[in-house]
């Protein structure tokens, strides 16, 4: 099975770079469409109204199937009113399930990783080796500016949690920049895609932006195996 992660992508109405980069990645789809496309969150700006994500979901393909999760410069009310399958804000966690592992969801776009989400995770028997999409990332990354701003408010206790499952590849974005790692503490490897609005230092202390690139996340699952990678679509020939 291949899934496409997109993350961050921020549309918004006066950003039109923001627009043609969001058509460019569901070209992509389209051209070499995957089993699956999540879109992990941040799909708007805070000024971005309902035309936005009435223009989002009309260029994806119609017969993709995808998972829409909120991000928190989403407006919840407008991508559930919109997006028919994005997951809500009041619980919302729920599993695929594949040959030999699971694919499971949850919802983070508020800016804290709900307790009945993290219970559901701990006492639902996912396979070993799972697979979960969030927004947030439920651990420090380099601890430098979006670990000391912009952090999950309940990390440690996400963190703990996702250790008492099987859960074996945690993807998410939110920080907009690339990073894959396990440490020594966590049961499971943590895949920050980044996005394509623009992307952040993640080692800097300070706000440091620099001009994004048009990333996918490309996750290939076989049986138990997870493998993946980000894929810069500027980059291609």
């Amino acid at each position: 099975m291949r899934i496409y992660q997109i993350t961050d992508t921020h549309v918004a109405p006066k950003a039109h770079y923001t627009r043609d980069n969001f058509t460019r990645l569901m070209g992509f789809c389209r051209q070499d469409p995957p089993d699956l496309l999540v879109l992990s969150g941040d799909l708007t700006q805070e000024d971005a109204d309902a035309n936005t994500c009435e223009w989002m979901a009309d260029h994806i393909p119609a017969d993709l199937p995808h998972v829409v999760l909120e991000g928190n410069h989403d407006d919840p009310d407008v991508i559930e009113r919109v997006f028919t399958n994005a997951i809500p804000n009041s619980f919302g966690a729920f599993a695929i399930p594949l040959d030999a592992v699971d694919l499971a969801f949850a919802n983070t776009g508020s800016g804290h990783f709900p307790d009945e989400q993290l219970e559901w995770l701990q006492h639902r028997r996912l396979r070993e080796n799972s697979v979960l999409f969030t927004h947030y990332p439920p651990r420090r990354v380099s601890g430098g500016y979006m670990d000391s701003n912009w952090a999950l408010a309940n990390q440690d206790a996400a963190d703990a949690a996702l250790r008492e499952t099987r859960i074996g590849h945690v993807f998410c974005g939110h920080y907009h920049a690339a990073y894959s790692g396990q440490s020594h503490a966590d049961s499971y490897v943590l895949h920050v895609t980044p996005s394509p609005a623009y992307e952040v230092d993640l080692a800097s202390l300070e706000r440091q932006l620099s001009r994004a690139r048009i990333p996918v996340q490309v996750i290939d699952v076989s049986g138990a195996e997870v493998r993946a990678g980000v894929r810069y679509l500027d980059q291609q020939q």
